[in-house]
Order: structure tokens, then C-alpha cells, then sequence
């Protein structure tokens, strides 16, 4: 993802907030093979013991609502509220009652419909803009509603897209509001997992606090073998 660069972010809520979300989500729902993941930089997830590289982006209609209402999505709670105007408030997301940040708007403007965002991202993982791993993963916060055809849909696009080339992709992570889908690019399957409210609200309150450290990775990898 890209960064802000101005510092003015709360150290609990930054760029790296929705790669802690998307990893929480892959380890509690899909698997501890996961745990591993720390957050780096192209790509935004990885495990370079296990070869896992995991980009993560958000797919949405420009503007400061879409924001707004995936981020109330993914939450599972109203933490922003979507009525507040930008003439009045600036752009920024209301957190403990503070609006915070001042550069959310370039990074929101950045998004693209996921048909766009998938384009890219196939094009820099084949040219090696993301380095080279076993196993690469692409995990996509939706705002878009995707029905099961949808996602078949967009599955077996991808892999048509991405076909030719030598470096691609091998999951596909479709995050939309209440469901995680993992899709198997190489398999052509997938998974659906539900993340009612309170999951939501679990993983927003982990992504939002989370300072991880070796030991708390340690005792997360631990949880998940018992």
C-alpha cells in the first residue's frame, strides 16, 4: 500500500492498519499458515521463511463516502460518520471522536474499481515489481456487494489475465463487508468465510491497537497450533 509520508498520522491507525486487518482475517478464518506475516513493503505482507508475499488494496468509487462507508464495513461499527462534510471537517476519520490524518484523501483517491485495481496489480507482480515468492496472494478490500457469480466470475478472469506470465498469483483474497472469500487461482476453487459484526468489530479493534513484536507473533502462532 502506499504510505502517507507526513507523520501526522496516530501510530494506531496508519497504512499498515489494513494490512493487521487482512492478516487477522487470513489467520483467524483460513489458517495459521498465516501467522507468520509481518508487514513490509512490496509486498505489503510476508513470510520469507514460508516464500508468502500478500499485496493488499482497497477496490471502490473514488470519494470521501465510499471511504467513509468501507471503513465503517470492515469495523463492523459506525467509527466514521458518513453525513460530515469535507468543507467542514477536512478529510479525516473520526476515531475516538478525533479526526485524525490530513493525506487520507490522495491515499483513497489511489483506489480503483476492482476490475482496475486487479489490472495493476497482475501487471507489477509478472515484471517482478513485488520480488519473487512461492506463493503470492492478493487480498482486495471490495466496497463493491459481489454475488457467488460475481467472484467465480472475476476468478477465472484473473486467471485468463494473468496466464501468460511467468510471476502470478495464486490466491485471490475478496474481502466485501460480512464475507472473506479465498480464491485458489490455481486450483479454480473457492471459499467463502462469514465475518459477522463481532468478528468485524474483533478484527477492526486488533488492526487498530496491534504493535506487533516478535512475542506477540510468537503467541499468535502459538494459539493456532492448539
Amino acid at each position: 500500500m502506499e504510505k502517507f509520508g507526513n507523520g501526522d498520522l496516530s501510530p494506531k491507525y496508519d497504512t499498515c492498519f489494513f494490512e493487521r486487518y487482512a492478516k487477522e482475517t487470513l489467520v483467524d478464518l483460513v489458517s495459521a499458515h498465516y501467522a507468520g506475516l509481518v508487514n513490509r513493503d512490496r509486498p505489503d505482507l510476508q513470510d520469507t521463511s514460508l516464500g508468502i508475499g500478500i499485496e493488499v488494496t482497497r477496490a471502490m468509487r473514488e470519494g470521501k463516502v465510499q471511504a467513509d462507508e468501507m471503513l465503517n464495513d470492515i469495523a463492523g461499527q459506525q467509527v466514521v460518520d458518513v453525513s460530515s462534510s469535507v468543507e467542514a471537517n477536512g478529510y479525516g476519520f473520526v476515531l475516538n471522536g478525533q479526526l485524525i490524518g490530513r493525506a487520507e484523501r490522495e491515499y483513497w483517491e489511489r483506489a480503483l474499481p476492482l476490475q482496475h485495481i486487479i489490472e495493476s496489480k497482475v501487471a507489477k507482480v509478472a515484471n517482478g515489481f513485488y520480488g519473487y515468492f512461492s506463493e503470492f496472494g492478493l487480498y482486495v478490500f471490495s466496497k463493491e456487494i459481489l454475488s457467488t457469480q460475481d467472484v467465480l466470475g472475476t476468478m477465472d478472469w484473473m486467471i485468463s489475465l494473468q496466464k501468460p506470465n511467468k510471476l502470478a498469483y495464486n490466491y485471490l483474497y475478496l474481502s466485501q463487508s460480512t464475507d472473506l472469500w479465498v480464491c485458489n487461482l490455481d486450483m479454480r476453487e473457492t471459499h467463502r468465510f462469514n465475518m459477522p459484526v463481532a468478528k468485524r468489530q474483533e478484527y477492526y479493534n486488533i488492526a487498530l491497537s496491534s504493535n506487533e513484536t516478535h512475542s506477540e507473533l510468537q503467541r499468535q502462532i502459538e494459539r493456532h497450533e492448539k
